[in-house]
């Protein structure tokens, strides 16, 4: 479009005709061009053409063409001289007649006279302050004598003189199309409101649908010593940029300042805060306050970017844009009448958006990411560590696939664009004509002119153009209509240029009072590869947040972030790092914790204080927090500092969450963190004991109830149907039940050998437990023993304890020497073998209401079979109806929500054995609706499951069981069923088909839950393919308590 004279490039209008040739006609092209003049005859035919030219701010000792804006090239909202004004109205109407604008001669020179008669008729002696007197001398446009109103141009006149300029403008490649710009007169509005509501409407009729008509819209003229009506934004259709805490900003960043400012002024955004929220217009006319006017994105709807032959990676990426630019803090200077607010649209060229808004480090930033969706084979270690070659190499063709992408998605919504090849040869052909016509070039200024694709496009390769600028001209506002504004509202008005009077400069730092960034800061980072740390962070950061504020303690608390994003480098001796650390597996750190640490091997951070708190589950002792452990070891080990409270276990097997444990230890953050000195507060130790505790094994008994197995389903599928039976309302919705896999018989009866025990002999520490039945039930006889003291008893002759420390318990007896049994309490090494590792698995059932308390219910789990899994394979193949089976139910604390009746309409993604949670919802709301329908109760009916499930091909029986139901009931408004196919096609990415898409977002948009129930993998694609569509970094944590994950893992072997 005209000059984008901001921060970033030049705008486009061009229809798409035949690009730019290239290789041989491309050369012919070059020899056919006009021969250029000598520079002196070039200059001297420019100056007789244009009589006034303006300064382009360079000089014989300084050269400005690196600069993007010229520090000091002419500008609107400057008072001039009458004489000056007197010139250049003259020299524009002499323009005027010489391109026929003019019907006769005698109608050109009455037109001089009324408008010399009227800049003078409307002049205004100024008195200069006597420190001004001698600066008057040596400077002719401290003239005392200036035009108040200058003069009033014709409707004609206005067009020709905004046309005309949009010729003269030298950063602009398209201004081939300078006579098809629209002009729509708006100076009879007044008042701010006008303003806005003029604009949006007239916008909407310039945009036409994506056939955009270029129009510029002109409000009223700026008068002398006043700013004129100005537009807060730069340009009309622009992204929101919310700047974070941590300094970081969610949207575009160039708006983040405007943003900050318009939210001061009054605006609210959306709730639900995306990448993509379209700011509303700030309009600001002569003496009236700033009003602001919301733009309806209908009228102007966002263009999503797809690639036609990389659909699926694009879509992931969620990237859209604004449909056209619309510039709005560029004036028009023409015959000496200023005006400082005349927004335009116009169309874009593919690189402004491909190669510069969305590619640009200091804007969206998105290469990398194109990067990784398109050739994640070949990032054999993070972008940013590749050789130099090799990462520009990808970036390029990255930037090359998403300007493609770009011009593709225009075309495919039919918004008009141009092409860069299109708009370089437009360009270079009207400037040849213009060459051929008046014997000079267009004025060029080369650093806007070449389009960021380099040398492949022909403009690269003219040189030579002269950098002039003739009048009329487009300009920027020489004051920035915010600031203007806030010096209003703070009682100081700046003088005008023309009362020549002192400039006062603001003593109210521009950060305000104090320096935020010089506070210590409190981080909290959340270290799991599920969500409950997440939202214990999320508990404590808020605790914290809320104390500080309450108190205006110097600490600048951050939000949490996942632990692998910590900089150690970036930490002081003053900040405080709270982690909340999760265990995977068999008590292995997560991976964004494994990177920590590693990285805490390698260097010396400051020694920052620390605090771990961990979100374990004792039911596996052996392992219960041991990645907090690490964690805590680690941030010690290299020099950091903790707290008094600094190591603190929650347990997921007495409260799920452990939000009490939680909350005591957050209270007390607050006066361990002001406080550097250790204290002891009596309510946690702060040792960290690197012994696992030892195993009470009546406890896991009297936790561990006996259940029976009544019918396990054995089919050529991945999932396997278990019913056991219990007691009734033993168990809710949604709840989980942990097994312990027993072991083989075989097995049991080697130990019972090695032991020389009957099955059926007592264990006396265990209230006359069978042996048999405890090494089946509850003993992990494929692990090494807990402890080794019971060995003391035996000889050391030929016996290596620690070798045999390492072995597994079947291993140990073996090895043992004959008739070591003699000197060795069987009770003893029974009470030293690790306990078996539960197997949590969800409920898929739900009780019956009708049953009595007392009496046997079904309950019934979903189990996905692993390859050689100890229960899944090992004991599910061989066992038998009857057989008992220690298992325990865990409530479903975060699941259980979903039951809740204020839930409204839920989106579930559903892979595997996650099917489990989601039956058991779904039969419970089926049993609610049953409930209801005599009453009249209609609600649930209301609140319906969006439900995307994917599973293996042989699973289909038991999926369409476990929802048939819900599908009749009417609980389902939109179901998505993914099998396993040869494409490798995945159920979370059928949210991007037509229509599913929209639907999805509107639901979670007005307010619907979002279950996930999927492996780790699937469950991070899911985040992200939401994410893209709502437009948010991560919906995860948008939607907080409304996002419920579970995942889950390969059931150990």
């Amino acid at each position: 479009m005209l000059s984008k004279d901001t921060d970033t490039h030049q705008h486009s209008m061009s229809g798409a005709e035949k690009a730019f040739p290239c290789g041989e006609e491309f050369n012919d092209d070059c020899q056919r061009r006009p021969q250029n003049p000598t520079p002196a005859e070039e200059f001297r035919k420019i100056e007789e053409y244009h009589p006034i030219l303006a300064s382009t701010g360079c000089s014989s000792r300084f050269c400005q063409s690196g600069r993007m804006i010229h520090i000091d090239e002419p500008r609107v909202g400057k008072d001039h001289p009458l004489h000056q004004i007197d010139a250049e109205a003259l020299s524009f109407l002499e323009q005027m007649k010489r391109d026929n604008g003019f019907s006769s001669e005698t109608d050109f020179q009455n037109r001089v006279k009324e408008v010399l008669k009227e800049v003078n008729r409307s002049k205004n002696t100024l008195t200069l302050a006597p420190e001004h007197k001698a600066l008057k001398a040596v400077n002719t446009e401290l003239a005392g004598d200036v035009s108040s109103r200058s003069w009033v141009q014709t409707a004609q006149e206005l067009e020709y003189g905004v046309r005309l300029a949009w010729k003269h403008s030298r950063k602009c490649i398209m201004r081939s199309q300078y006579k098809n710009l629209r002009l729509c007169d708006l100076r009879h509005i007044k008042t701010s409101a006008e303003m806005g509501k003029a604009l949006v409407q007239r916008l909407k009729e310039a945009f036409n649908g994506g056939d955009i008509l270029p129009t510029v819209f002109v409000f009223p003229a700026r008068e002398a010593g006043k700013s004129g009506p100005m537009i807060w934004n730069q340009q009309l259709l622009a992204f929101a940029g919310y700047t974070r805490e941590d300094g970081s900003v969610l949207g575009d960043p160039v708006n983040a300042s405007l943003t900050a400012s318009i939210m001061e002024l009054g605006w609210k955004p959306p709730e639900f805060r995306t990448k993509w929220d379209i700011l509303p217009l700030v309009t600001m006319a002569e003496e009236d306050g700033p009003v602001i006017t919301d733009i309806p994105k209908d009228d102007f709807p966002l263009v999503h970017i797809r690639h036609p032959r990389h659909g699926l990676a694009f879509e992931k990426l969620g990237l859209r844009w604004v449909p056209a630019p619309a510039l709005s803090q560029l004036g028009f200077d023409i015959g000496g009448v200023q005006y400082t607010a005349s927004p335009f649209i116009g169309w874009f060229m593919d690189a402004e958006i491909g190669v510069r808004d969305l590619a640009d480090v200091g804007r969206y930033n998105v290469l990398p990411d194109v990067v990784k969706a398109l050739y994640p084979d070949e990032l054999h270690r993070p972008l940013e560590q590749l050789r130099e070659c090799e990462r520009l190499n990808l970036l390029c063709r990255a930037q090359t696939e998403l300007n493609f992408a770009v011009f593709h998605s225009f075309s495919q919504a039919g918004v008009r664009m141009s092409d860069t090849l299109t708009a370089s040869s437009n360009y270079c052909q009207f400037d040849d004509d213009h060459l051929k016509r008046y014997g000079f070039r267009l004025p060029a200024d080369p650093y806007w002119l070449a389009p960021p694709q380099g040398s492949i496009i022909p403009i690269w390769h003219r040189g030579g153009s002269p950098h002039y600028q003739p009048k009329p001209m487009i300009c920027r506002h020489r004051e920035n209509p915010v600031k203007a504004w806030k010096r209003r509202q703070i009682g100081y008005d700046r003088p005008s240029q023309g009362s020549f009077g002192p400039v006062r400069k603001s003593t109210v730092p521009a950060d305000g009072p104090c320096d935020a960034a010089a506070k210590p800061k409190v981080l909290v980072y959340h270290c799991t590869t599920g969500t409950i740390a997440v939202k214990l962070a999320n508990a404590v950061y808020g605790s914290l947040r809320q104390y500080f504020l309450q108190c205006q303690q110097k600490f600048r608390i951050l939000r949490p972030q996942p632990l692998s994003s910590l900089n150690l480098f970036k930490l002081s001796p003053d900040d405080v790092v709270i982690i909340i650390a999760s265990s995977t597996g068999r008590g292995e750190v997560p991976p964004d914790g494994q990177s920590i640490i590693d990285r805490l091997r390698k260097s010396n951070p400051a020694a920052a204080r620390f605090a771990v708190f961990g979100n374990g589950d004792s039911s596996y002792p052996d392992t219960f927090n041991g990645a907090a452990r690490m964690l805590h070891d680690s941030f010690r080990n290299a020099g950091c500092r903790p707290l008094n409270d600094s190591y603190v276990e929650g347990d997921n097997a007495k409260e799920s969450p452990p939000w009490n444990r939680l909350d005591a230890w957050s209270k007390s953050l607050p006066q361990q963190i002001q406080n550097p000195r250790p204290y002891s507060n009596g309510i946690y130790k702060s040792v960290v004991s690197k012994r696992s505790p030892p195993v009470h094994y009546q406890d896991i008994i009297r936790s561990y109830s006996r259940l029976r197995l009544e019918s396990c389903t054995v089919n050529r599928g991945h999932l396997r149907k278990v019913q056991l039976s219990t007691r009734a309302h033993s168990y809710s919705a949604m709840d989980y039940l942990q097994v312990l896999p027993p072991n083989e018989p075989e097995v049991v009866r080697q130990v019972l050998r090695a032991l020389r025990k009957k099955g059926h002999d007592r264990i006396l520490a265990l209230s006359g437990m069978k042996y048999y039945d405890f090494l089946k039930e509850l003993a992990e006889l494929k692990r090494p023993f807990r402890d080794m003291e019971w060995t003391g008893q035996l000889s050391d002759e030929g016996v290596d304890i620690k070798v045999l420390a390492k072995q597994p318990v079947i291993d140990v007896l073996r090895a043992l020497p004959s008739g070591w049994q003699r000197n060795v309490e069987p009770d003893d090494v029974l009470l030293s073998m690790p306990v078996l590792t539960p197997r949590t698995f969800s409920i898929a059932s739900i009780p019956d209401d009708s049953e009595k308390a007392g009496m046997r219910c079904k309950l019934e789990l979903l189990v996905q079979a692993k390859r050689s899994g100890q229960f899944s394979e090992r004991y599910l193949d061989s066992a038998k109806a009857g057989d008992f089976l220690r298992c325990r139910v865990r409530r479903g604390t975060e699941l259980r929500k979903l039951c809740n009746k204020e839930t409204g309409s839920i989106v579930a993604f559903i892979t595997g054995s996650g099917l489990a949670p989601m039956q058991s919802l779904l039969r419970f709301r089926a049993q609610k609706i049953r409930q209801f329908q005599e009453s009249g109760d209609i609600s649930l009916y209301e609140r319906q499951i969006s439900l995307f499930i994917g599973f293996h091909s042989e699973d289909s029986a038991l999926i369409h069981e476990g929802i048939d139901e819900a599908v009749t009931s009417g609980l389902i408004d939109m179901l998505c069923l993914m099998p396993s196919n040869e494409l490798q096609a995945r159920v979370q990415d059928k949210v991007f088909e037509p229509g599913t898409r929209e639907r999805i977002e509107a639901k979670i948009r007005n307010g619907a839950h979002v279950f996930v129930c999927a492996n780790k993998a699937a469950a991070t694609d899911v985040t992200k393919n939401l994410s893209a569509i709502l437009g948010c970094d991560d919906l995860q944590q948008v939607l907080g308590e409304k996002y419920i994950q579970d995942t889950f893992s390969p059931a150990p072997r």
